[in-house]
């Protein structure tokens, strides 16, 4: 009986009741419908994919939000309380992700100089004419603007949208793998909506306009070639039947 199986969830799956019965309530999907250790696993596997459609990363003073839409991504951009936020729609958005760094190059900079003025001070600080301990400053000077540089050093992500513009993600904020499941998440709901939205075939709409939907979503990688040709095919057949119905095929 269904009933009786949902006692047998493993012990360790219950550190995530508490989590799981909030998260029932709030998205409104029926704790009741948990009977056996399948539909266990089906809630958490939902919890997960819903959780993976907004990205939230905080750093210092700077603030990415993300959500994933049915047909566009919601990016909202904060930096020392000044705000900006866009929704790119899924026509906008490529599937291109480039590793991109952001250093502070005068930081660097400041860095390579004490380094320079400590290294001299250590040589000279024997000479009668130079303080024996000075090079102790500009020694503890460089530890400290070199570890600023790597602190303020940002590894992202950055995905190209049209017209050169780009979405910059942190790559371990929150944690790495989160990071990874949100950008698989919107890559396939990209492709999900490009394709249910330009490749369904119709008579009423001309055979050019189709088939220029076609090459296009070749082209931004929705589908593939296999995928083009097929759809190409099947386009074809569709266009031949309709002339032969209205009785202009020979």
């Amino acid at each position: 009986m269904p009933a009786a199986n949902s006692c047998l969830l493993p012990l360790w799956n219950l550190v995530e009741l508490p989590f799981l019965m909030t998260f029932t309530f709030s998205r409104k999907y029926s704790f009741s419908k948990v009977h056996n250790l399948a539909d266990w696993h089906n809630v958490r596997q939902h919890l997960r994919q819903t959780m993976n459609l907004e990205l939230h990363q905080k750093r210092f003073f700077i603030t990415r939000t993300m959500k994933i839409y049915d047909n566009k991504i919601f990016y909202k951009f904060s930096k020392f309380g000044a705000e900006s936020e866009v929704n790119i729609s899924f026509e906008e958005l490529t599937n291109l992700k480039e590793s991109h760094v952001v250093a502070n190059f005068y930081v660097l900079l400041i860095s390579a100089l004490l380094f320079l003025i400590a290294f001299v001070s250590v040589i000279s600080r024997n000479d009668k004419d130079f303080d024996p301990e000075i090079w102790i400053f500009w020694t503890i000077g460089f530890f400290i603007s070199i570890a600023g540089y790597f602190i303020l050093r940002e590894n992202l992500w950055k995905i190209k949208v049209q017209n050169n513009t780009y979405l910059f993600i942190y790559k371990k904020i929150p944690e790495k793998n989160e990071v990874d499941d949100f950008i698989e998440n919107l890559f396939e709901a990209r492709d999900k909506y490009l394709v249910e939205t330009y490749s369904e075939l119709n008579k009423n709409v001309s055979y050019e306009t189709q088939l220029n939907n076609l090459q296009w979503l070749k082209k931004v990688d929705a589908i593939d070639k296999a995928t083009l040709e097929k759809k190409r095919g099947e386009l074809n057949a569709m266009f031949n039947l309709e002339k032969k119905v209205i009785g202009f095929s020979k």
